[in-house]
């Protein structure tokens, strides 16, 4: 070491401020190590040169490969996201996942179909549709649940596990995906975006539909509505909502002889279908007093947040059975009817008498959960906790291919 090399150094160790100490010993070892370079011949001089770039690329590469990256990292990687809309059911949330990440800066679009060899980054909601083909690239975003007593096939737990990332919208499937050593994955709960506003005008009819519900009504898929959905059948009349498209499976299977618009006027009217999307769905809405959520499988289940939001958007009152996830449950306990199953019936009948001697109390209350919906439930602010997450880069290069 030059003399000049430990004269600085004897005064970094007198020096009291620790960060210039710090800053005075690396630019001795700049010094030295230039001192060092200039006294080699030209030729060792490069080499030395390659040779340090060598070992800077190699301990770089280590060090990226265990650096933590966080989800906005990931996704800016891409040259473009595309959010598949390949399924009305999803539609509405596509929209509102492509406004809310544009809005925190992130350069995505909506597609309704996306070559399989596309540069993108693409995000889809039906990775359990093993029939379907997914592109090189792609960011599951699960809205199915896989806590319940359903078996899921090994095939989509491949799927998973190939995917750039897996979005969830439940802590409650998470906790399965980790089971399956699926650890690549990130919250992203379902909010409120302004998207999802409905564009029908009010109805020119009023809210004169008392129970709603869209959903299976029967087949051994969802037999845990069966005594549910009798229960609510045989406490109410079947409302005929002629003009709409949802009207045409009314009930799903023959109505009792008392459902008729004609008799039994005292119960409550109720449209049960099975098929009622996009615009209809819509119009529904506007119809509507009352909406019913009932879960489809047995087991642990989760709020099924996607058919309840959008009712509550619309200033329809909404009763649900509980669920097995105590955060969507505690999220919306100020703004939905939570009951136990085998009492749904009877507690709807009950809301339903509460409106009819209070008529106004309807849009009072169904503007104060739309206004608690606003408060609690931002998509904006979900998704932007969800950018924020830390992904170890390792890992996610592995599964998506970075």
């Amino acid at each position: 070491m030059s003399s000049a090399t430990i004269a600085a150094a004897k005064r970094v160790k007198t020096h009291p401020c620790s960060s210039c100490v710090a800053l005075l010993m690396v630019a001795a070892a700049v010094l030295t190590l230039a001192t060092w370079l200039l006294a080699i011949p030209e030729v060792a001089h490069q080499n030395a040169l390659n040779n340090l770039q060598i070992h800077h690329r190699k301990w770089s590469k280590i060090f990226a490969r265990d650096m933590p990256v966080t989800v906005a990292d990931v996704l800016a990687r891409s040259p473009h996201v595309v959010i598949h809309d390949r399924i009305i059911y999803f539609t509405y949330v596509a929209k509102a996942l492509n406004q809310t990440l544009v809005e925190l800066g992130v350069n995505c679009s909506v597609a309704k179909e996306v070559p399989h060899n596309s540069n993108a980054t693409v995000i889809t909601f039906m990775t359990h549709d093993l029939g379907a083909n997914l592109t090189q690239q792609y960011i599951s975003y699960n809205f199915e649940q896989l806590t319940t007593s359903k078996q899921w096939p090994q095939a989509l737990w491949d799927r998973f596990k190939a995917a750039q990332m897996v979005w969830d919208y439940s802590l409650e499937n998470i906790k399965v995906l980790h089971a399956h050593n699926i650890t690549h994955t990130v919250h992203v709960p379902l909010g409120y975006a302004s998207t999802m506003d409905n564009p029908e005008p009010p109805a020119a009819t009023g809210r004169d539909v008392d129970l709603f519900f869209v959903g299976v009504l029967h087949g051994g898929m969802c037999q845990h509505r069966h005594p549910i959905l009798e229960a609510v059948r045989h406490a109410s009349r079947h409302k005929n909502v002629s003009g709409l498209q949802c009207a045409t499976q009314t009930w799903g299977v023959p109505a009792p002889p008392n459902s008729t618009d004609k008799a039994n006027t005292t119960l409550p009217s109720a449209v049960l279908t099975e098929s009622c999307w996009d615009q209809a769905l819509q119009q529904m809405h506007r119809r509507t007093k009352l909406a019913l959520n009932i879960h489809c499988y047995p087991g642990k289940t989760i709020l099924e947040v996607h058919r309840v939001l959008p009712l509550v958007v619309d200033r329809v009152l909404v009763m649900s059975e509980y669920s097995d996830d105590p955060w969507w449950d505690a999220q919306y306990n100020d703004i939905v009817n939570f009951t136990q199953g085998p009492y749904l019936a009877h507690n709807m009948l009950e809301v339903l008498k509460q409106l009819q001697q209070n008529s106004s109390s309807l849009a009072t209350e169904a503007e104060r959960r739309y206004q608690r919906l606003l408060a609690c439930c931002s998509y904006n602010r979900y998704v932007s906790a969800a950018l924020r997450q830390q992904m170890p880069s390792r890992h996610v290069a592995c599964a998506g291919g970075l």
